[in-house]
């Protein structure tokens, strides 16, 4: 956690009037085996089977509060191994391709058939084809429209990162002219 945020944790304060560190300093006396030994927690996290059950809840209750809190009483059911990844994968920021679109997107495609496929992404059988075999360049528009129908971000795309930071790296040159002269000389003078 940031030293920053880590700052403005501590000085939150509770119903009972204590910030963090005064509520986890009771808890420690009150509870001293909470200290005793934290690796124990670690070496437990190791354990396969109660990874994939905190997995199942944590990813089960992000799906319950995507459909609106619409919560079930009883067990949840299981999770599909796959489908649980790609979600822990969205949670840490690694769900991306280093594939080129037209790649990366017959992967995603697997099986379907052109005009499922279209259906699916919500473009013409004729457009989806030519995003399919490369023939066109994808819009960040048609990346976007692929994301979604997939439930990516539309980062997930190796050339909707280069058009992000490409759009915000001119942007900042355009707003500081005097900063591209000095990246031209710093350039030229590695040739």
């Amino acid at each position: 956690m940031p030293v920053a945020r880590q700052r403005r944790d501590s000085r939150r304060v509770n119903k009972r009037g204590e910030t963090w560190d005064q509520t986890a300093a009771r808890v420690h006396a009150q509870y001293p085996s909470t200290t005793a030994n934290q690796d124990w927690w670690y070496d437990q996290l190791e354990s396969k089977r109660l990874r994939e059950w905190i997995l199942h809840d944590v990813l089960n209750i992000g799906m319950i509060e995507d459909s609106g809190g619409q919560d079930r009483r009883g067990s949840r059911p299981p999770l599909d191994y796959r489908v649980a990844m790609e979600e822990l994968r969205k949670l840490r920021g690694e769900d991306f391709t280093t594939l080129p679109f037209h790649e990366s997107f017959r992967v995603l495609a697997g099986t379907r058939s052109m005009r499922h496929l279209a259906e699916k992404v919500g473009m013409s059988r004729m457009q989806c084809y030519r995003l399919y075999t490369g023939a066109i360049v994808p819009t960040g528009h048609e990346m976007e429209q692929v994301a979604v129908a997939f439930r990516k971000n539309p980062s997930f795309f190796r050339e909707y990162r280069t058009a992000v930071v490409c759009s915000l790296t001119a942007r900042l040159l355009d707003d500081n002219p005097e900063r591209s002269a000095v990246i031209i000389q710093k350039l030229t003078a590695l040739r």
